[in-house]
């Protein structure tokens, strides 16, 4: 009989220990690597899969597939993935609670609903608050299908499980800290996570862990200065404009005066930013434009930017009016 980890769910083997699941005896149940990830928070051993394999895979199967999506992954790339699996789809949006007192949910799942023509049904949970979860229970429950967790890396589908179900699968920050299916119940799978065509690098992975609720920096500026979010970008705006920036508060945001910063050195990306947009940087941060603009985006990882509709404008106008008064 084949044992797989109840960690990430690859085959256990004790033949060699610098091999994939490797255990030093057979009566362990977790792989050294998910190991080290639990107890050392060891994020050196990243393994890089494909998503057309994760796709591929999935297809195989029959049944629902809950696709769990955390508010800093909500953007094209993400939905282009999620319109890629063609079983019945349940789509779930975690970690709600970091912008949760800011932004209405109904305004998000107008967005997803019109934005990305989601026709599937909507949850909203956090397991840092308990919030949503007792629904989704519910939910699962009343089905009578083969349940497959799937959606993007570090979006939090272990975390859930693990609440619902008080499971010891592996959580951490890692990408693809899941590498196979994982059975955590007689009908429900815990699965590998998509990640984006150009991944998030080794040094940025620290900013992912969010653990309360994220307070938006109102950043009005003038013509003469841009917006550094330490690295990640420099924003030069060619209009005085007002930047909302949702991100983890381990991000340093400043404006700055001059150009000495290496980034300056890079080619910018040149986007023209229709009035009340959201310029994302995929699965870190988004920010809310409150005018058209043209921007200059100083960037190592201009993969990973993009301009999407906003989905928060309402209540930061609100916010943006209350900061200037």
């Amino acid at each position: 009989m084949i044992k797989k980890c109840k960690g990430c769910g690859i085959k256990l083997q004790t033949e060699n220990e610098n091999e994939q699941g490797y255990i030093p005896n057979k009566d362990k149940d977790y792989c050294m690597r998910c190991y080290r990830l639990t107890h050392y928070n060891d994020m050196q051993n990243n393994i890089d899969i494909k998503n057309q394999d994760i796709l591929k895979k999935l297809a195989t199967k029959k049944g629902i597939c809950f696709f769990i999506c955390d508010v800093f992954n909500i953007n094209k790339e993400t939905f282009s993935y999620y319109k890629q699996i063609k079983m019945p789809k349940v789509l779930v949006i975690s970690k709600i609670d970091i912008i949760q007192k800011h932004i209405a949910l109904n305004k998000i799942a107008n967005h997803l609903i019109n934005n990305y023509n989601i026709k599937d049904q909507i949850f909203f949970v956090s397991v840092f608050k308990n919030y949503g979860l007792k629904n989704l229970l519910t939910f699962i429950q009343s089905l009578n299908e083969t349940i497959y967790f799937c959606g993007m890396t570090n979006a939090g589908k272990s975390s859930i499980l693990n609440a619902l179900f008080s499971k010891g699968l592996t959580v951490s920050s890692m990408p693809n800290t899941t590498l196979d299916f994982v059975k955590v119940e007689k009908n429900i799978y815990d699965f590998v996570g998509l990640n984006y065509q150009k991944p998030l690098p080794q040094n940025l992975l620290k900013y992912l862990k969010i653990t309360k609720a994220i307070n938006p920096k109102i950043m009005p500026l003038k013509e003469n200065a841009d917006l550094l979010i330490n690295d990640l970008m420099i924003i030069d705006s060619n209009i005085k404009n007002t930047f909302t920036v949702f991100a983890s508060t381990s991000l340093e945001i400043k404006k700055i005066y001059n150009k000495k910063h290496d980034y300056y050195k890079l080619e910018p990306l040149l986007i023209d930013v229709p009035k009340e947009s959201n310029l994302i940087f995929k699965g870190l941060i988004f920010i809310y434009i409150k005018n058209k603009c043209y921007l200059k985006i100083y960037t190592p990882y201009k993969e990973l930017i993009e301009i999407d509709k906003s989905f928060v404008k309402g209540e930061v106008n609100n916010e943006q009016n209350k900061s200037n008064e």
